[in-house]
């Protein structure tokens, strides 16, 4: 999560990270990720539930999505 946070934040130290360590971050998030989605595919839409887990998956996307990108660049 520090390497997620280091990317959202854009901080500088994310260059302090090993490619090996970027790849070894990404199971946790998709991990993550699936486990918030089969939680919220429990509740309707409308339930309070649902919307709290939401923000959650997003934010997680977009780490995934950010770890993905740093590791492309380093290639």
């Amino acid at each position: 999560m520090n390497i997620s946070k280091s990317l959202i934040e854009n901080d500088s130290s994310i260059q302090t990270y090993t490619r090996a360590e970027l790849e070894n971050a990404l199971p946790p998030v998709i991990s993550i990720i699936h486990k918030t989605e089969k939680a919220q595919s429990k509740y309707d839409k409308e339930n309070t539930q649902f919307k709290r887990l939401s923000p959650l998956i997003e934010a997680m996307y977009i780490a995934k999505t950010l770890i993905r990108d740093e590791i492309n660049k380093r290639e």
